[in-house]
């Protein structure tokens, strides 16, 4: 590829752009690039120029896409473990980035939702009912029984 040529240069500052403006991980390129209809021969290229420059950064993507699914979203770790690894992130560096978690305000956003979550249950269910659902509601949310079990 010929980084000089007038369209790879279009192509790649529209990409570098698309990938300033929030942080991108490898599949949300490709898909970008797919949509700019890039011929597949240059794509490599342009995938490894955009990683040499820090544009794209697996690790620093899947840190921020963490930070924001645990404390805007109050999602799960199997719920957020599971997005990553959709979104193509390697394994070793999501364990990596799970072990930089804030455990203590991840249990604080578990303890929240139990909370507000239960109260409503309990205004339109028995209390059995109520609990069977707040446990549904909890795991389709990506937190697992034994992390909350003991807190029903």
């Amino acid at each position: 590829m010929d980084l000089e040529n007038d369209l790879t240069r279009e192509w790649l500052d529209k990409l570098e752009r698309y990938c300033a403006y929030q942080e991108r991980s490898i599949s949300d390129v490709k898909t970008k690039m797919y949509a700019l209809k890039i011929p597949s021969i240059d794509m490599t290229s342009l995938l490894a120029k955009l990683v040499d420059d820090k544009f794209i950064d697996e690790e620093r993507y899947a840190r921020a896409f963490l930070r924001a699914k645990v404390h805007l979203k109050k999602d799960g770790l199997e719920k957020i473990r599971f997005a990553l690894m959709k979104k193509g992130i390697n394994a070793h560096i999501i364990s990596e980035v799970f072990c930089d978690l804030d455990q203590e305000a991840y249990n604080e956003n578990l303890k929240g939702l139990i909370e507000k979550k239960w109260s409503s249950l309990l205004q339109k269910n028995e209390t059995q009912e109520a609990k069977v659902k707040l446990i549904r509601f909890l795991l389709s949310k990506g937190y697992k029984y034994d992390a909350f079990k003991n807190l029903l």
